[in-house]
């Protein structure tokens, strides 16, 4: 009895010998096979070139026509607004200067001016009956030619074409009749005269042609504003509030038009403002697109096929709080306690990282993109239709 209750112990021994052995071999393979796939699913960022192809096949989405703009190189890090002034200084009276240049006003706008802390962002402006222009502390800035009775909100959005992947087509506006390449060339010599001087670097990237029932057709040209030649993400959800705790957008701004000359400028409107870079770190390595384009496949419903129509990397922001309010920054106008509802304010900061971003539409307060997150494949999709 003694000798089998021994036979029955050796042998159990032996059994967890075994299944120990086993489950070691299975988990060294399980993390080579794992190791293989992360290697083989990453790629660096200096290989990437504009003839970037997608070789998988997928269910949810139709790819066929995806334009793909790669960047150069890509960081993450830090980013905050500046407070460029808390009264009237120099860069307001540039601001104005360049307005009366800029449209052959007649008139001393700065000294006509009137600086308001009862609004935010803080900052002059000036209002009669045909213009209003202002500059804030942010850097936000508008010059809009009042007398055009016109609404984007209420009028008609007839078409939106995506800057990245369009054909040239000739349209018809109020006053002129051009391609789409000499509006956006028009309007963006007018636009950047303003985001140079506040030293903002922009691009445009998508046309709106809107249609106004008693002036016709005029077009309304959107930027995105870049860190290091890649895009800020200008998209807020409609509907998913836990989407727009986490990541903010950041409106750089648009200019409407409706022809090809001067007098066709009807507004120029610079929203988010400036940004300054205050740290940031080198990315070397990313998923592939392959790989994220297969996770977002796989992420979406299966009876729903999306066609992509352009296909690029942009940074996400995500709100990290006041430098002013914590204690950090110094000015004499405290801007979050008089502007808690602002959007936007001075020493606000965000972390930003990137992501991949496939676009199914750019339709203003209307998008339907989709976000990868470069480093970890974190989905995220925003539907605002």
């Amino acid at each position: 009895m003694k000798n089998n209750k021994v036979v029955s112990l050796i042998s159990i021994i032996i059994l967890l010998g075994i299944l120990i052995l086993f489950w070691g071999l299975s988990r060294k393979n399980t993390k080579i096979e794992n190791a293989n796939n992360v290697e083989s699913n990453y790629v660096k960022v200096d290989s990437f070139n504009n003839q970037s192809e997608l070789n998988g096949k997928y269910d949810n989405l139709d790819l066929k026509s995806a334009k793909i703009n790669m960047p150069q190189s890509l960081i993450s890090g830090e980013l905050e607004i500046p407070e460029l002034f808390v009264k009237s200084d120099n860069l307001c009276e540039d601001f104005f200067d360049l307005t009366e240049a800029t449209f052959d006003i007649d008139k001393d706008l700065f000294n006509n001016s009137e600086f308001s802390n009862n609004t935010y962002p803080l900052g002059p402006a000036v209002t009669d009956e045909c213009l209003y222009a202002a500059i804030g502390c942010t850097g936000f800035a508008t010059v809009d030619f009042i007398n055009n009775n016109y609404s984007l909100d209420e009028d008609k959005n007839v078409e939106v074409i995506d800057l990245n992947n369009y054909v040239d087509n000739e349209y018809s506006l109020i006053n002129s009749k051009g391609k789409i390449s000499e509006f956006v060339s028009f309007a963006d010599k007018y636009f950047k005269k303003y985001t140079n001087l506040l030293k903002i670097d922009a691009v445009p990237t998508s046309v709106n042609i809107y249609e106004n029932e008693d002036l016709g057709r005029y077009m309304m040209v959107r930027y995105q504003q870049r860190i290091g030649g890649v895009d800020l993400s200008n998209v807020l959800s409609a509907y998913d509030e836990e989407f727009n705790e986490h990541y903010n957008s950041w409106e750089c701004g648009y200019i409407c038009i409706s022809g090809l000359e001067k007098e066709d400028v009807m507004c120029i409107n610079i929203q988010g403002g400036a940004l300054e870079l205050n740290s940031s770190s080198k990315i070397d390595e990313i998923i592939s697109l392959n790989q994220a384009a297969d996770i977002l496949n796989k992420k979406l419903a299966e009876y729903k096929e999306y066609t992509i129509n352009s296909i690029s990397i942009e940074y996400l922001l995500s709100y990290k709080g006041n430098k002013q309010s914590e204690g950090i920054e110094q000015s004499e106008y405290n801007h979050r306690d008089n502007a808690s509802w602002a959007e936007y304010a001075s020493f606000d900061y965000y972390a930003f990282e990137p992501y991949w971003t496939f676009y199914v539409d750019k339709t203003y307060k209307n998008e339907i993109v989709a976000y990868v997150n470069c480093r970890n494949g974190d989905v995220l999709f925003v539907n605002n239709q």
